[in-house]
């Protein structure tokens, strides 16, 4: 931090000496124009005190296409300022330091994304409006305005009032004004007149070659990284023929359809030959000429669609009615109902009209995080459009009364509990309802980001209900790889129940770098989803560091497809009945939630690999956790566990209570079962596995692995977690790599770079 503050001082220094202050937002991948300072979505006023944001930004926008106007110019200023930019949601403040005095400021914002409107951008100038909703549409805006800064000090707010809520800074200027001049604020727009066809074309020459010699670059790295890739593609050719082939699809193209609207004749060979060699089976996409495009190629296509956002606005659609803590009731603007007819008919009306016309031949249709009922942090919905909806599922669930009397009130009863059941189906029955239109045989993917119990009281998620109504559970994961393994393995209990899943891992180059998300695409990748679909694609075409985001694509893609025919083999099973986290709606906390978080965390620091089941469809003589604050089981729930522990597998448990129906009475006989559980801590869980079998032990803090069987063998998939320092593995017999079949002696060493994995067949 020290030396973070001194070369912040000298930077002021130097910029102050020169008595103009400039800065370009961005990232320390993207272009930074000569002569100004970066500042990055962390840069932040509390520990760099001569400028930064008051408050952590959201992500970069790094506009390193074709459809920029200075594509072909990469070393212009104007590429270097307006290619990249810091984007808010809603508002931030940008605060520099300045010597006392009246300054010419100029405010650079915008987007040049091809027909993104981004509407309603203001900007406030030490607390005075100096711009009022601005659209820049493509384009970027360069405001520039006088500012009195007697104190040395000048706070520029950007706020966005759009859907989108999107206000993206791509720099900051201040020059000193003389005392007597005087400056009208005015707007130049960049580019002056929108780009022609022509230059669109020039663009997109550049950045295929570029295009493909950045994949060139990065198959260099990757046999510098020691990987054979003709090895790879040989072993992998003939799992591409099983019926079980493990599917990768990545989301988005970009803004190709876009450009090509603009320039008709670019074509997208070159690249699908790319992607194909990088392992993709298809894209998300929503595009009819890409769709034409990779069909061509022999790449496959899926849609995406809308769950979380209400397609044209809220007008005329209920907002939910959230109870809080206290038992009061009201709205949150922009939390719209889930359970209103007009709700799913907005939602189908948009999905008809933006994919109905794209559904032959695709793969499936992926629903963005259709919305829960306990959204914003208070106690579902209680409008009169719930109520409705409540009535008509108790109805069909043979609950008569309970009909008649409505939502209840929170409580530990057995009414309450029917209406925690019935917000874990919302919405599983909202997506059903607003995709009833689409053709029969088209999968649909409903998911949500961190499926499982930290997020059921909220986004009311659950993978058994989307299996119920015929749809894959699929869960977007993005944050470290403990959290991946989880949830991961959390989407494939609707398996249980007759689904199927899929797992969203990240490739997030707005947020993080290549190497950091792979040990997360690993670790979502372990659970053996039936598909991969890695979010998004922007890292892979555009950068920053486009190349080693290809690797990290690739890398995923292969690994992905490596596993095909695995069968998972884990030395323990985690147990997620449907009233994991009861207790939290009942006592308005997240006491249960935020217990699964340390679970988990406690067994991936354990390098224990794990399976999370809901049915205790597991061999007889499994070793089960059950891990939670305060049990609560429902009567079939019960059952269960007594039948698994009565036909001889092994309970272990982290509760020393009695558990209990969800009214509060206790479950009478449950000392019989008590006498045969084992209650351990989570630190003790590994220990409690005694001899069994186990996934191979590393030996190395952050170091894991996972233990699978393919053709009667073990295969262990190891995962050096550390971003930083390379691990070295002893093996303890024979293996062969998987990734390229080198053959491995026991008591050999492997080298795992950083955020490395190997795949280890034993001989």
């Amino acid at each position: 931090m020290a030396v973070r503050l001194l070369t912040a001082l000298l930077l002021t220094l130097d910029l102050a000496s020169a008595a103009v202050y400039r800065f370009d937002m961005g990232s320390e991948t993207t272009p930074l124009a000569a002569g100004y300072a970066l500042v990055t979505p962390t840069t932040l006023l509390a520990d760099h005190p001569a400028y930064g944001w008051t408050a952590r930004a959201r992500v970069v926008v790094d506009r390193n296409d074709p459809a920029n106007p200075w594509f072909a110019q990469p070393d212009s200023l104007e590429y270097a300022l307006y290619s990249d930019g810091v984007l808010s949601i809603e508002q931030n403040e940008f605060v520099f330091t300045v010597e006392p005095g009246r300054y010419a400021v100029t405010a650079v914002i915008g987007d040049l994304a091809l027909d993104e409107q981004r509407p309603g951008n203001s900007i406030w100038a030490n607390g005075v409006l100096v711009a009022k909703d601005l659209e820049t549409n493509a384009t970027v805006k360069a405001v520039r305005f006088p500012v009195e800064a007697a104190d040395g000090r000048i706070t520029l707010r950007f706020r966005a009032d759009s859907p989108q809520k999107y206000a993206t800074v791509m720099a900051v200027t201040a020059e000193p004004l003389a005392g007597d001049a005087t400056l009208e604020t005015s707007i130049t727009t960049h580019p002056e007149t929108p780009p022609g066809a022509e230059t669109f074309r020039l663009n997109w020459e550049a950045y295929v070659a570029r295009y493909v010699a950045d994949w060139e670059q990065a198959k260099a790295g990757l046999r510098a990284d020691g990987i054979d890739l003709t090895r790879w593609a040989q072993r992998l050719a003939p799992l591409r023929q099983r019926a079980d082939w493990r599917e990768v699809y990545f989301w988005g193209l970009g803004n190709w359809e876009r450009l090509q609207s603009r320039a008709p004749g670019i074509g997208l060979e070159k690249l699908c030959a790319v992607w194909a060699e990088l392992g993709a089976d298809g894209f998300v996409v929503n595009s009819a000429s890409a769709i034409k495009a990779l069909h061509a190629a022999g790449l496959k296509h899926a849609l995406g669609g809308p769950g979380e956002h209400m397609p044209g606005g809220l007008e005329g659609v209920p907002l939910n009615e959230m109870k809080d803590a206290a038992g009061q009731t009201g709205t949150v603007p922009g939390v719209w109902s889930n359970v209103a007819p007009e709700s799913s008919a907005r939602l189908r009306e948009h999905v008809n009209k933006t994919v109905g016309h794209l559904t032959e031949g695709a793969a499936f249709l992926v629903i963005d995080e259709p919305r829960g009922q306990f959204y914003a942090g208070r106690m579902g919905d209680y409008s009169p459009a719930a109520q409705v909806a409540f009535k008509a599922w108790c109805m069909a669930q043979g609950e008569h009364l309970l009909a008649a009397r409505g939502i209840p009130e929170r409580g530990r009863a057995m009414e309450f509990y029917r209406w925690y059941q019935y917000r874990l189906m919302t919405p599983a029955l909202l997506v059903k309802e607003f995709t009833r239109d689409l053709p029969a045989g088209l999968a649909v993917m409903p998911g949500n980001g961190n499926v499982g119990p930290e997020q059921m009281n909220h986004s009311n998620y659950w993978p058994p209900a989307v299996a119920r109504l015929g749809m894959w559970s699929t869960s977007w994961s993005y944050d470290e790889p403990g959290a991946a393994k989880i949830h991961a393995e959390t989407v494939r209990i609707a398996a249980e129940h007759g689904g199927r899943h899929a797992i969203v891992p990240p490739l997030y180059a707005e947020a993080h770098t290549a190497v950091q998300d792979r040990p997360t695409q690993t670790a979502c990748i372990s659970a053996l989803t039936e598909r991969v679909c890695p979010w998004h694609f922007t890292g892979p075409l555009n950068g920053p560091n486009r190349v080693e985001w290809m690797k990290t694509a690739a890398l995923g893609a292969w690994l992905a497809h490596a596993t095909t025919g695995m069968e998972h083999t884990p030395p323990l099973h985690v147990w997620c009945p449907e009233s994991i986290v009861y207790n939290d709606l009942v006592e308005f906390n997240a006491t249960e939630a935020q217990h699964w978080t340390a679970t988990w965390r406690a067994l991936f620091a354990a390098n224990l690999d794990y399976a999370v089941t809901n049915t205790i469809a597991i061999p007889a003589d499994a070793v089960l956790l059950y891990s939670c604050v305060r049990p609560v089981l429902n009567d079939e729930e019960y059952a269960r566990l007594q039948r698994f522990v009565q036909g001889g597998g092994r309970l272990l448990v982290t509760f020393e209570g009695t558990p209990e129906r969800p009214d509060g009475t206790p479950h009478e006989d449950w000392a019989a079962l008590r006498a045969r559980a084992s209650v351990v801590s989570l630190e003790q869980v590994a220990e409690a596995l005694g001899e069994r079998p186990r996934n191979l032990a590393t030996g190395q803090a952050g170091v894991v692995s996972y233990l699978y069987r393919r053709d009667g063998r073990p295969v262990h998939l190891v995962n050096n977690t550390s971003l930083t320092d390379p691990a070295t593995l002893k093996l303890p017999v024979a293996m062969t790599n998987g990734v390229d079949g080198a053959a491995c002696a026991a008591n050999s060493a492997l080298i795992l770079r950083p955020g490395g994995f190997a795949l280890l067949e034993e001989r």
